[in-house]
């Protein structure tokens, strides 16, 4: 059976940032991904990718609202 390799690209449209854990405090809208990584470094410290950020969950993708 072949092995399905998932690649991520870096969110180029509207995202979403979630500077906390398990919660939705502090989760901010952005029209790019390279915003929303500012944000998550003003308000964590750390200073990361966007992709690095996607990985952990920190910056997901805005969805279709008419989807």
């Amino acid at each position: 059976m072949a092995k399905r390799e998932e690649k991520i690209v870096e969110i180029k449209g509207p995202c979403f940032a979630k500077p906390k854990l398990n919660t939705n405090f502090g989760m901010k809208e952005f029209a790019t991904g390279k915003e929303a990584a500012k944000y998550l470094l003003k308000v964590t410290g750390y200073k990361m990718s966007v992709l690095d950020w996607q990985m952990i969950g920190k910056i997901v993708e805005k969805e279709n609202a008419n989807a």
